[in-house]
């Protein structure tokens, strides 16, 4: 390594939050929709 080489430090922080989710998670698919493969649920704090 150069002595003075410029350096670039990169990074992220993430976070997950587990809360209770009172359903089946099957019950949020839905058949006709199942190739786009996104869901959303709201859970109660």
């Amino acid at each position: 390594m150069i002595a003075g080489a410029p350096v670039a430090v990169c990074g992220s922080i993430a976070t997950d939050h587990l809360m209770h989710f009172p359903g089946r998670f099957a019950e949020q698919l839905v058949a006709e929709q199942l190739h786009r493969g996104s869901l959303s649920s709201l859970a109660e704090a």
